[in-house]
């Protein structure tokens, strides 16, 4: 879930599996982007948040309750860290080339399969 702030701030729980690039970059002063994509037929588009990122622990972070309110307990596995941006520009598209999704299960570790090795 994405949280907005204020007009210029944002925060989400980051979960692992994709590496630690948002938190690295954020330490480093490195840009970070953040892409929303819309995956329904009637809502194609694509927002990009660009800004500086930074990493709290969960423990740490004074937004991780408020974050997981609309987290079931089943999903909560593997979260690592909150983290928030501060937004500096943003920038939309229309999105017709992303596919129309749905969901239908988060991936289990047997779904890595052997090519990864």
């Amino acid at each position: 879930e994405l949280r907005v702030l204020s007009p210029n701030r944002v925060a989400f729980l980051d979960y692992r599996g994709s590496g630690n690039e948002t938190k690295r970059h954020g330490e480093a002063g490195g840009e970070t982007t953040v892409m929303i994509c819309s995956f329904e037929a009637e809502n194609a588009a694509i927002v990009r948040l660009y800004g500086k990122a930074s990493a709290q622990s969960l423990e740490e972070s004074p937004l991780t309750e408020s974050l997981l309110a609309n987290v079931p307990e089943d999903a909560r596995g593997g979260l690592r860290q909150v983290i928030t941006v501060d937004v500096e520009s943003t920038q939309t598209s229309c999105g017709y080339a992303v596919p129309v999704m749905e969901f239908v299960r988060d991936r289990r570790k047997e779904d890595r399969g052997r090519a990864y090795k």
